[in-house]
């Protein structure tokens, strides 16, 4: 099937055709030069998406790309980069290959990489993805890597991102209901590899994976404009003692990066203090890590809650980890107050530490989302009820 979406008139079909609804070509078409057109029309959505989410391969010629599903759940390029920096040697395994997407990014940091994936078709799809991107030095291994692991020996990563889902096609989430289990490859693999990078949900318990995993260096909470897209277990068979903890919200070309060890965060009380003349919100990251005491130590900011994870300050503080609002007014959560005070039928609204979610204070309110102002609805110092009218810094 390969070589039929290959073809030349096929090619210029998908590339003439990006911007058309799927479904609607699904309906025209019967079939694009022998190839049916479910199977194009998959390439033609999927390239669509690839546009953003990975840039290199869309400007690629002849890349396959998988099903729009697929594309939604496999690795950003950002996120695929950010990996490929933290390792590097002269050989790795990528015991998980899927759609080959990590293990391209990462084999640019070494000599020599290894592709290992059960299911033929995939591997067939890497490998001709491969090519078509200029990597020579990738293998592709169709095997099964429980078996695999046996033959592996002096390597210096083995990357991992484990199946979430189980024989029923159901999400799991505990690395021990994971395909393979990492905690058991891991006692297979000392002695034959230096570290393991292991790429888990964001909906495991970071702490819970630690208990799980033993010689963890550093965990890595991956985010993409301030979505959580991944958490990231690096371990070294060489280090003993607590893992540092390491946050990062890609956006475009930049980056928001904060570190600190969980022993740091327990053992530090944070500063509170009422609100001022600007507000902070950590980005998606840090609130994952659980680093609310810290940032009032790494950075001039009170927190104005024990409970509200807002953060305030009397000057800009531009390097915060996370969005920054400079505060226009206070009032209390009273509709007559709010309405008077804002002006506007339109305001974007969060909550934090409120017993109220957004739908309802939007019916309360009669507010409609969007604009220019940012409603934060939370519990001050004083377990008071209140509502932060702020627009952006």
């Amino acid at each position: 099937m390969i070589d039929l979406l290959l073809q030349t008139e096929v090619q210029q079909f998908i590339k003439d055709h990006e911007n058309h609804d799927p479904f609607s070509l699904s309906l025209k078409f019967k079939e694009v030069c022998g190839v049916p057109v479910k199977l194009v029309a998959e390439q033609i959505a999927s390239r669509k998406r690839a546009k953003s989410k990975l840039p290199e391969w869309y400007q690629a010629d002849s890349i396959i790309f998988p099903p729009q599903i697929s594309m939604e759940q496999c690795s950003s390029q950002a996120t695929a980069l950010y990996k490929a920096q933290l390792v590097k040697g002269h050989r790795m395994y990528d015991l998980t290959g899927g759609y080959g997407i990590d293990c391209y990014y990462l084999s640019k940091r070494f000599e020599e990489a290894v592709y290992v994936e059960r299911h033929e078709h995939l591997c067939e799809i890497a490998a001709h993805n491969f090519h078509a991107l200029g990597s020579d030095n990738i293998t592709v291994c169709n095997e099964e890597s429980i078996a695999l692991l046996k033959s592996i020996e002096n390597t210096d990563l083995v990357y991992i991102d484990p199946a979430r889902r189980d024989e029923n096609s159901q999400k799991v989430v505990l690395l021990e209901d994971c395909e393979p289990d990492v905690t058991l490859v891991i006692d297979q693999l000392k002695g034959k590899a230096r570290e393991i990078l292991i790429k888990t949900s964001p909906m495991l318990d970071i702490h819970l994976g630690l208990k799980s995993l033993d010689y963890v260096k550093a965990v890595h909470i991956v985010s993409v404009n301030n979505e959580c897209k991944e958490v990231l277990y690096h371990i070294d068979f060489d280090h003993f003692g607590v893992a540092k903890t390491h946050t990062v919200n890609l956006h475009g070309n930049s980056e928001q990066a904060f570190s600190f060890h969980h022993l740091e965060e327990v053992n530090c009380q944070a500063n509170y203090g009422e609100l001022q003349g600007y507000l902070y919100e950590p980005n998606s990251s840090v609130m994952k890590a659980g680093a609310f005491n810290m940032l009032t130590h790494a950075f001039p900011v009170k927190k104005m809650h024990p409970n509200t994870h807002l953060y305030t300050s009397n000057e800009l503080v531009d390097d915060f980890p996370g969005r920054k609002f400079k505060v226009k007014s206070t009032v209390p959560y009273n509709k007559k107050k709010i309405l008077s005070t804002l002006g506007s039928k339109k305001a974007n609204i969060t909550t934090r530490n409120f017993p109220e979610e957004v739908k309802s204070i939007r019916k309360k309110t009669g507010l409609q989302e969007g604009g220019d102002l940012y409603l934060f609805a939370f519990t001050d110092l004083n377990n008071q009820k209140v509502i932060a009218i702020t627009e952006k810094a």
